[in-house]
C-alpha cells in the first residue's frame, strides 16, 4: 500500500508499507517521518470505541484502575510463562516449577496474583493445588496483542527494508 511520510522539515517521501500502519521512518536526511496509511481506515470492530456496549462510553476512574490491574497482572514475561503453560490444562505447583523453569517460590507468588486477577483458578488435589486457567479469554487478548506486535514489525520492515 503506497503511504506518505512527511518528516519534521516538511520533506514527503513515498513508502510502500502494510495496510492501516502508522510507523516511524527515518527519511533521506536522517530525520524522523510519521508514515501513516493513505487507504480506507481499519474495519470498525476491531476497536474499543466500537465495540458492542461500548461505543462513546468513557470508564470510570474505578474501571480505568481495574482495567489498568488486569493489565499489570499480564505485564510480566513469567506470568504469561505460567499461562502459556496452563493453556495445555491444568497443572500443579510442582509441574509449573519444572515446566517453566522458574523457582517455587516465584511460581507460587505469580499464580497468587494471577489468581487475585481472577485469570487462574485452583483447586486442591490432595496434597497439591492444581491450577487452571479460569477464563480462557486472556488468550484472545493475547492473541490480539501478537496480532498487534506482528503489524507493526510487518510495517518496521517494509518501511527499512522495502526489497524484503
Amino acid at each position: 500500500m503506497q503511504t506518505i511520510a512527511t518528516t519534521d522539515r516538511g520533506v514527503k517521501h513515498n513508502m510502500n508499507v502494510c495496510s492501516y500502519c502508522v510507523v516511524f521512518a527515518t527519511g533521506d536526511a536522517g530525520d524522523f517521518a510519521l508514515a501513516k496509511a493513505v487507504e480506507s481506515p481499519q474495519p470498525a470492530g476491531n476497536h474499543l470505541e466500537t465495540m458492542p456496549g461500548r461505543r462513546n462510553k468513557k470508564l470510570s476512574a474505578d474501571q480505568l484502575e481495574a482495567v489498568a490491574r488486569l493489565f499489570a497482572a499480564l505485564s510480566e514475561p513469567s506470568r504469561l510463562a505460567l499461562l502459556q503453560a496452563l493453556q495445555a490444562g491444568p497443572l500443579t505447583v510442582n509441574e509449573l516449577v519444572e515446566t517453566c523453569d522458574m523457582k517455587q517460590a516465584n511460581v507460587s507468588k505469580q499464580l497468587a496474583l494471577l489468581h487475585g486477577r481472577h485469570l487462574v483458578k485452583r483447586e486442591r488435589d490432595g496434597t497439591s493445588i492444581r491450577y487452571e486457567i479460569a477464563d480462557p479469554m486472556v488468550f484472545s487478548l493475547c492473541q490480539l496483542v501478537c496480532g498487534k506486535m506482528r503489524k507493526d514489525a510487518q510495517c518496521a520492515v517494509a518501511v527499512f527494508h522495502p526489497e524484503i
